[in-house]
This record gives C-alpha cells, structure tokens and sequence, in this order.
C-alpha cells in the first residue's frame, strides 16, 4: 500500500501536470526512458493519458497501484473545470536491457472527461491535478 501511495504521489509531482509535449522527432521517439519522467497527452476529444517512468528495484516485483476514483481528480482546461467520468490504469516495461538490470516501468492513467476538448478554441492549457497527492 505505501508503494501505491508513493506511485501516486510520484506521478503528481507538485500535484500538476501540464500538457506540454516536445515534437515527435527520431530522437525524441528513440530515447532510452528516464525514471522520473513524466507526461501528458491528449489521445481523443474525451481522453487524457498521464503518464510517469519509474525504475523499481530489484528487492521485490512491483506491485500494481489501487485504481483511483474518478473524483480523485480535478482536470482544468484554460479557466474551467471538467469533470471526469472514468479512470484506467496501464502498466508496462519501457525498458528492460539484456546484460545488466535496469527495469524501467511506464504506468499510464486514462483520464475520460464528461465532456470532449473543443479544439476551435485554439491551444489550452489543460491541467491534472490529484489533490490526494
């Protein structure tokens, strides 16, 4: 339960996430994934993907973090607030050498809002926060 706890306290560094991508260049795409890292995407009008690395040592086999209520989050674009209706978690190796041990693992936490992006209103600045954090 404290690794769950601290999963989520990691994810939400300074309980704020901002959507702030780099371009999609070789480089970017090709990168050996750092702990710490940590990111936000729009994948539909409806659906957010916050995402974090961690690197788990070798002790014990990490656990999966409790799924969080949809409550638990409070998502900002621009000045208002939207709900969210239904939250998933996905997890899975970023990074796994052969010879040495260096696990890196993606945990992933889909967002779906109660009410689409509207992409007319041109960039937003589209804040997660998780208050429990």
């Amino acid at each position: 339960m404290v690794r769950a706890t601290a999963f989520f306290c990691a994810l939400f560094v300074a309980s704020v996430v901002r959507a702030i991508l780099p371009p999609a260049t070789p480089e970017t795409l090709l990168h050996v994934p750092v702990a710490g890292e940590h990111w936000l995407r729009v994948i539909a009008p409806n659906v957010l993907e916050l995402g974090f690395i961690t690197a788990p040592d070798g002790r014990d086999a990490p656990t999966r973090p409790p799924q969080p209520a949809a409550q638990e989050f409070e998502v900002r674009i621009g000045d208002r607030r939207v709900p969210v209706k239904e939250v998933g978690i996905k997890r899975r190796v970023a990074y796994a050498p052969l010879k040495t041990r260096d696990l890196r693992v993606a945990n992933q936490v889909y967002l779906v809002l109660a009410e689409p992006l509207s992409i007319r209103q041109g960039p937003l600045a589209i804040e997660v926060r998780h208050p429990k954090s």
